[in-house]
C-alpha cells in the first residue's frame, strides 16, 4: 500500500518523461484511494507469474504449427531418447534404473549442453536509421524453470500422494511427456521475444538442442525487422 501511494505522489512519485526533455510530464493527479488499484491492475497483475500447466496442455500442445515442429524432429528426438535411457552408466551408481528419462539425468543434460543460461543480442533492422534498433534483445532459461517444465509435463493422474516432487530423483518422463517438456522449455526460453510464435520458439529450442543454431542466431532471426 505504501509503494502504491509513493508511486502516485505528484512531487516525487513515478517519473514519466515521454517527450525526453528531462522534465517530468504534467499528469492528472491520481486520487490516493485509486493508487493501490491502479498499481495492482496496471503493474503487478500483468507481470505476475501464473500457474499455467493445464492451460499449456490445452492451448500450446494443441497448436497445429507447434505439433508440426515436434513431428518434424520426432525421429531424431526418439533416437536420442532411446539412446539416453539405454545408457545406464550413471543410473545404477545413483540407485536409479528406469526405462524413462529421469529428473536428475535431464538436469545434467541441460547443464552439460549449455541449454540453460542468459543470452543477449543487438536488435537488427534492414531499415536504415530505424529508431527501434537502439535496444538489445535478452532471453534466459534457468535450472528452476527447467525443473518446473519437467514436473509440469508429467501425467498428473499417475502421480500418487508422496510420490515424486520437484527434487525427487524418482521423477521420470516417458517420450511423449518429454516432448511436452521440450515444448514448455522452448516457450519459456524465448518468452521475452513476442515476435516469435510458440511454434517458432519450440523450433529454436530444438535447434539449440541439436546444435543446428545458437541462441543468438535464433534470436536475431526471430527479431530481425524487415522492410515491408
Amino acid at each position: 500500500v505504501r509503494i502504491a501511494f509513493w508511486r502516485a505522489n505528484p512531487s516525487f512519485g513515478l517519473w514519466i518523461d515521454k517527450d525526453k526533455d528531462g522534465k517530468k510530464d504534467k499528469e492528472e493527479p491520481l486520487p490516493v484511494a485509486a493508487a493501490l488499484s491502479a498499481m495492482l491492475n496496471d503493474v503487478v497483475l500483468p507481470r505476475a507469474k501464473r500457474e499455467n500447466s493445464a492451460a499449456f496442455k490445452a492451448k500450446e500442445m494443441q497448436d497445429p504449427k507447434l505439433l508440426a515442429v515436434l513431428d518434424a524432429y520426432k525421429p531424431r528426438l526418439k533416437e536420442w531418447y532411446d539412446k539416453k535411457i539405454s545408457d545406464d552408466s550413471e543410473g545404477p551408481r545413483m540407485g536409479i534404473i528406469s526405462d524413462k528419462l529421469g529428473f536428475e539425468e535431464w538436469l545434467r543434460v541441460c547443464d552439460r549442453q549449455d541449454i540453460v543460461g542468459e543470452w543477449e543480442v543487438e536488435q537488427m533492422s534492414e531499415i536504415t536509421g530505424d529508431e527501434s534498433t537502439k535496444g538489445n534483445v535478452k532471453t534466459r532459461l534457468s535450472i528452476p524453470t527447467v525443473k518446473a517444465c519437467f514436473m509440469d509435463s508429467q501425467n498428473q493422474e499417475q502421480l500418487g500422494v508422496g510420490q515424486a516432487d520437484s527434487t525427487s530423483e524418482q521423477a521420470v518422463l516417458d517420450f511423449d511427456e518429454w516432448l511436452e517438456c521440450l515444448a514448455r522449455m522452448g516457450c519459456a526460453k524465448y518468452s521475452a521475444i513476442r515476435q516469435m510464435e510458440p511454434a517458432a520458439k519450440v523450433k529454436a529450442c530444438l535447434q539449440n538442442f541439436f546444435g543446428e543454431s545458437s541462441e543468438e542466431e535464433c534470436m536475431r532471426e526471430g527479431t530481425y525487422i524487415r522492410a515491408v
